[in-house]
């Protein structure tokens, strides 16, 4: 009888192990699936963010006369409503978040007026719309567990970071043309290259950050700063000897190099997860 007893108590205790480690791996595979399904919105949500950028410097050249630049924003907004259905049909939550339908309707109501808008509602307008799909990406990030995940094996991420350093070079683009086109005298451009100095004021902060600097190597730091030099010569300094179509696309070769060093972060924490 004790003997029964005994490996009756043993086989239970067995069997409780066994359903704990397969309740575990079950709980583990899950989490894993969801960070996963994060970083993919986050690669997805990079791709719309980035369209987004280049269709406000699309508009501005538009808008302030520079039709040839501006003609390929037409073409745009069809990828961006492509970028959207591929954001949304990755997960339901991300589809019936309040902020990704705002969004949405934005756009919506953005594409079909942004032609009849004046350079100051136009530049705002897309302005809004990238920072509130900066701020859902960010929301994707928590409530997917990616920042737990990252806070708990300590991965060195800097994925933030990199969005918000594009972000400024797009705003930098977006402005400059608009100045490039039109001049560099009057209210209006004095207005615009102050808020130019403080996105490369910021930039250079970025660039200069910690968190930066262990993820740039060195020959991608010396591009931004060239790239910030450019600027404050094109543009703050008024030494305007390049075309608009050259500036934009400056601009543009900066913000690629950032958006692929967002990229190599998403797959860093993608072969972290496994």
């Amino acid at each position: 009888m004790p003997h029964a007893y005994l490996f009756a108590l043993w086989l239970s205790l067995a069997v409780f192990i066994l359903s704990l480690s397969a309740l575990l791996v079950v709980q583990r595979a899950k989490k894993k699936q969801r960070w996963i399904c994060a970083i993919q919105l986050l690669q997805a949500g990079c791709i719309l963010l980035m369209h987004l950028q280049k269709h406000r410097g699309l508009q501005m050249a538009y808008l302030s006369g520079e039709h040839n630049l501006g003609e390929s924003a037409h073409a745009l907004r069809d990828i961006i409503v492509q970028d959207l259905y591929r954001v949304s049909s990755l997960d339901g939550w991300v589809a019936e978040h309040q902020d990704w339908q705002a969004l949405t309707r934005h756009w919506a109501s953005l594409s079909v007026t942004c032609e009849a808008l004046s350079i100051e509602v136009s530049f705002s307008q897309h302005s809004r719309l990238i920072g509130s799909l900066m701020a859902l990406l960010a929301s994707v990030a928590s409530h997917y567990g990616l920042d737990e995940h990252v806070r708990y094996t300590g991965v060195k991420v800097a994925w933030r970071e990199f969005l918000d350093i594009g972000e400024r070079i797009g705003q930098c683009r977006a402005l400059g043309v608009r100045i490039l086109v039109t001049g560099a005298s009057g209210e209006e451009s004095k207005k615009m290259r102050k808020r130019i100095k403080v996105n490369l004021d910021a930039l250079l902060a970025n660039v200069n950050s910690a968190q930066c600097l262990r993820q740039l190597n060195q020959q991608q730091k010396e591009q931004l700063e060239l790239f910030l030099a450019f600027v404050r010569s094109q543009i703050l300094e008024q030494r305007a000897v390049v075309s608009t179509r050259e500036y934009f696309d400056m601009a543009s070769n900066a913000m690629a190099l950032v958006y692929e060093q967002f990229e190599f972060e998403m797959m860093r924490l993608h072969r972290r997860i496994g």
